[in-house]
C-alpha cells in the first residue's frame, strides 16, 4: 500500500515523504511430518495448542486451499483452553490415495488476535518388495546349471540309427527303416 507522510513545520512549510507498506507472511510456527500406515488407511497425529490468555478463546482451524486433500483437521473450530487446563487437543489425519508422491499442506489456526501456521508433510512408508523365491529355478542359478551339467545328453542320430521300423506317427506305419540295397520299398 502506498501513501504519503506529510509533516507540517512550525514555520509553515510541509515535508512530504512517500511511504510503501509491505505485508510479509509470517514464517510457519512448526513443521509436522506424518507417515502413512498404507494406502487408503488413516494415520493421525495429535498436538495440544494453548490459549495465550488465561481464559478460553474461540478458534478456527483449516488447511489452505492449495493443501492436499489427504489431510484433515479435527476439531476445525471450538475453544482454545489455557495452559492451566491442559490446552486443546488438535488432531491431523492423513489418508493418502496414491503412491509415488509427497503430500504437503499448510494448517492455519486463527484465534482472535493470534494465528499459528504449520507446514504439514505426508510421507508414505518405505516400500520393501517381496523376497519370496520362485518355485522354478532361475536359468542363471547355480542349481539349474548343475542340473543341466548332470543331465545325460541325448544323441538323436544314434537313437535313429537303432530304429528297425517307422513309428506309428509316420505316414508309412511299421515299414522297415533299413533296406537292403537290392530291395526297393513299395509305397
Amino acid at each position: 500500500m502506498d501513501c504519503v507522510l506529510v509533516l507540517t513545520l512550525a514555520t509553515g512549510g510541509q515535508l512530504k515523504y512517500p511511504l510503501r507498506f509491505v505485508k510479509l507472511d509470517t514464517p510457519p510456527d512448526d513443521e509436522i511430518t506424518l507417515e502413512a500406515v498404507g494406502l487408503n488407511k488413516v494415520s493421525t497425529i495429535g498436538f495440544r495448542l494453548y490459549s495465550p490468555l488465561d481464559s478460553p478463546i474461540p478458534f478456527e482451524a483449516y488447511f489452505t486451499s492449495n493443501s492436499d486433500r489427504a489431510f484433515n483437521i479435527t476439531p476445525n473450530c471450538g475453544e482454545l483452553l489455557p495452559a492451566s487446563s491442559n490446552g486443546t487437543l488438535l488432531k491431523i489425519s492423513f489418508c493418502p490415495t496414491v503412491y509415488g508422491r509427497t503430500f504437503n499442506g499448510l494448517l492455519i489456526v486463527n484465534a482472535q488476535e493470534h494465528q499459528w501456521k504449520y507446514v504439514v508433510h505426508g510421507v508414505l512408508p518405505h516400500y520393501e518388495p517381496p523376497k519370496n523365491r520362485s518355485s522354478l529355478p532361475s536359468v542363471n542359478s547355480d542349481e539349474y546349471a548343475s542340473r543341466r551339467a548332470e543331465a545325460k545328453k541325448r544323441n538323436f542320430i544314434l537313437e535313429n540309427l537303432q530304429l528297425h521300423q517307422t513309428a506309428i506317427s509316420s505316414p508309412i506305419k511299421g515299414a522297415s527303416v533299413l533296406t537292403k540295397p537290392n530291395e526297393t520299398t513299395s509305397v
